[in-house]
């Protein structure tokens, strides 16, 4: 994965955003097959954009993320977690994004992703077909948990 031009050939790209705008990642076509397994490193890890990025590109490749890791950490990351505005956690059936009110509750379901997944029906009210009740906003601090990936990067 790379930043855009980089790479020669067909490639896909993902959009992401940053502190001071959007940017886009991109991976070449065929890099990674459906049903491959991944381990995603980013070197920096700010506000986790372009580690969501190369997440979002494997899973549109269907690949299974195994583990995601991260070289150095931002101090300030640390302060910007204490003030997370949503917490959100993927189905593991529908792959609908679900808000998750509390960060004990989020722990709680990311705490055993393969043990016992999180299924939308856990939530009161809700189905598998319920559209899903978040929205991405780019001014809010997001905590997110894909289905499958065992730990987040510290931090999260």
């Amino acid at each position: 994965m790379r930043k855009p031009n980089k790479l020669p050939g067909a490639v896909i790209s993902e959009e992401y955003s940053l502190e001071y705008g959007t940017y886009t990642m991109e991976m070449h076509v065929g890099a990674v097959q459906a049903g491959e397994r991944a381990l995603v490193i980013d070197d920096l890890i700010a506000i986790v954009g372009t580690l969501a990025a190369a997440i979002k590109l494997l899973e549109r490749v269907e690949a299974n993320i195994v583990e995601c890791a991260c070289v150095i950490e931002l101090a300030d990351l640390k302060k910007s977690m204490s003030s997370v505005d949503t917490y959100a956690v993927q189905c593991n059936n529908c792959f609908q994004w679900r808000t998750i009110p509390t960060v004990e509750e989020f722990e709680e379901y990311r705490s055993k992703p393969t043990k016992d997944p999180f299924f939308c029906t856990k939530l009161e009210g809700i189905v598998y077909a319920s559209p899903t009740d978040i929205e991405y906003n780019a001014s809010q601090i997001w905590v997110l948990d894909i289905p499958s990936t065992q730990k987040t990067p510290k931090g999260f």
